[in-house]
């Protein structure tokens, strides 16, 4: 999309969508003008960096997860989804929500299994040269904050700022301070005219 477009873009992801923008970032193959990650599930940088109490908190629910998958529980992202959510989330999502996530739970699944192939290191992430927001919600699961406040630690000069009374799913529950964050960001780089294309994983 990036390169069809034929403008440097600033790109934006959340979740998994995070996760694939780093990669994005770190292939360096499409000009991107600025990088926001929006708590990407990245245990990786845990492990690598000795946090194994929330490494260990991410496998233990992943590890669940698959296995409630495979033994044919048609519910089994609910463990997930509350992970992230905190209890109670995936039942307070309207039914049409809740059988979406059950029917790609398949695709979720591959999703998960690739957050662990994806090496991440403080040495890699230094490599990232475009000015770089993460963020995270306050109320977050203790792991995920973590694993974002280290990638805002490890990635040069990126911006940190978790979102006040937010949960994994704030682009949902608090759209208008996640879009004001983005915005601000995107505007200290000079680069928020006609000229850039936003994309939003």
């Amino acid at each position: 999309m990036i390169r069809r477009a034929a403008a440097p873009a600033h790109l934006v992801g959340h979740s998994f969508g995070g996760l694939s923008a780093l990669a994005v970032a770190l292939r360096k193959r499409v000009p991107l003008l600025t990088l926001t990650i929006a708590e990407a599930p990245a245990p990786e940088i845990l492990r690598n960096m000795g946090e194994y109490r929330h490494y260990l908190a991410f496998r233990k629910m992943s590890e669940a997860y698959f296995r409630s998958f495979q033994a044919g529980e048609t519910a089994a992202i609910e463990q997930m989804i509350d992970f992230y959510g905190g209890a109670g989330t995936f039942s307070s999502w309207p039914l049409r929500v809740r059988d979406y996530a059950c029917q790609t739970t398949p695709v979720n699944l591959l999703d998960w299994a690739s957050a662990y192939d994806f090496e991440l290191t403080p040495a890699l992430l230094a490599t990232v040269d475009i000015p770089t927001l993460v963020l995270w919600g306050e109320v977050s699961h203790p792991g995920v904050k973590r694993a974002n406040e280290l990638l805002g630690q490890c990635i040069p000069n990126a911006g940190v700022a978790p979102i006040a009374g937010a949960a994994h799913f704030m682009i949902s529950t608090h759209a208008k301070e996640v879009a004001g964050m983005i915005a601000q960001h995107v505007a200290r780089t000079g680069h928020n005219g006609r000229s850039a294309t936003e994309l939003c994983q």
